[in-house]
């Protein structure tokens, strides 16, 4: 079993390769709020942190930033299904 730096930085490593799905949940929210999927990938592969890991489902939530203007960096949370 993974630790939870080792998680994030698998899938940190995965996401900068493009190795990743947005499910349509995640595709409404990007149009809903106005986020891409660069932004996705910069809070990820940036600064981010595992909030909570549900190991039984196979699911973290990470936390990171991205650049929303050229001051403003803005949050954002997402949800990583990952095989055990």
């Amino acid at each position: 079993m993974l630790t939870e730096a080792e998680l994030l930085e698998r899938i940190k490593a995965l996401v900068s390769l493009g190795k990743f799905r947005i499910r349509i949940h995640a595709a409404r929210h990007i149009i809903e709020e106005g986020f891409t999927e660069s932004d996705i990938i910069e809070a990820v592969t940036g600064k981010s942190r595992i909030l909570e890991d549900y190991p039984d489902q196979s699911r973290c939530l990470v936390a990171g930033y991205f650049q929303l203007t050229e001051n403003v960096r803005s949050p954002l949370h997402l949800v990583f299904e990952y095989l055990s």
